[in-house]
């Protein structure tokens, strides 16, 4: 329930934005920032890109090597399993395929919890570095109006220039000043169009900014919760593995296994007890 509703909310979000950009074409407009509000926000919104971006990298590196590490344990039991069969001792025999049973489950646990990492934690940063792509295209809508803003605003000045001098010209038609004047009032009507849309952008760009910080802390603690239940999941699935190993060891004393123990268990779960006061 709480992912679908997160994904409507990010829908909703992306819908709103791709309105603000329709009007936008594919190539960005540079546009020297009037509004130091806004200035400060694009800063973040570069810098938060350039850091979801460094998170994502780190995530599918280690995504990468837990599964890596599956594979590598998986053929360490396949080897400890080819090994038990060849052992003529039946009791070491034994304790080979429980201990290759072991590295199999292991595995599936790496596995599970790659898919886990990829599931709750690496799609969360991706859906906001497409967010964010979409901000930034919002942010080129409203350079966009301000250049037809400008635009308009240089138009009417040029028309105004021309109906002085129409005016000022000593044996012009009264027709052609008033064809001046007309164009003179048209261009002030453009100009007072494009302003009223320039600042109706930038209204709304500014609106859902606010809304898309307060979902991006909800989305990202709902992400984290969701990461550490599945990350607290594998490790209580190792703490199961624990007492099968330890059969192995009043027969062989000497075999010596290092799972993680339940220390890390416990480190998770004082970390997600904090995790409840975060905006749900």
């Amino acid at each position: 329930v709480n992912q679908k509703k997160k994904e409507e909310s990010k829908g909703g979000f992306m819908r709103v934005f791709g309105d603000a950009v329709s009007s936008a074409s594919s190539g960005f407009v540079k546009m020297v920032e009037i509004d130091p509000k806004f200035e400060s926000r694009r800063a973040h919104i570069d810098a938060l890109e350039v850091q979801l971006r460094a998170i994502l990298k780190a995530l599918e590196a280690f995504v990468k090597q837990r599964k890596e590490l599956g594979v590598a344990t998986g053929e360490f039991g396949e080897s400890m399993l080819s090994l038990s069969k060849a052992e003529a001792n039946r009791p070491v025999a034994e304790n080979l395929a429980i201990f290759a049973d072991i590295q199999k489950r292991i595995q599936e646990v790496h596995d599970k919890q790659a898919k886990h990492d990829v599931t709750y934690l690496a799609s969360t940063v991706e859906e906001y570095i497409r967010i964010v792509g979409s901000i930034k295209l919002a942010f080129n809508a409203r350079a966009q109006s301000y250049q037809t803003h400008q635009t308009a605003v240089q138009t009417l000045q040029r028309k105004q220039e021309a109906l002085k001098k129409q005016q000022s010209a000593s044996k012009l038609r009264s027709d052609k000043i008033a064809a001046a004047a007309k164009e003179v009032e048209d261009a002030e009507r453009a100009a007072a169009a494009a302003s009223r849309d320039f600042d109706a952008v930038s209204d709304r760009l500014w609106e859902e900014l606010g809304r898309c910080e307060r979902e991006k802390v909800e989305a990202f603690a709902e992400g984290l919760k969701e990461f550490l239940r599945a990350g607290l999941e594998s490790q209580r699935e190792r703490g199961v593995v624990e007492p099968a190993e330890n059969r192995c060891l009043p027969r062989i004393p000497e075999l010596i296994l290092s799972i993680p123990t339940l220390q890390i268990v416990a480190q998770w779960e004082s970390y997600f007890s904090k995790t409840h006061t975060l905006p749900r």
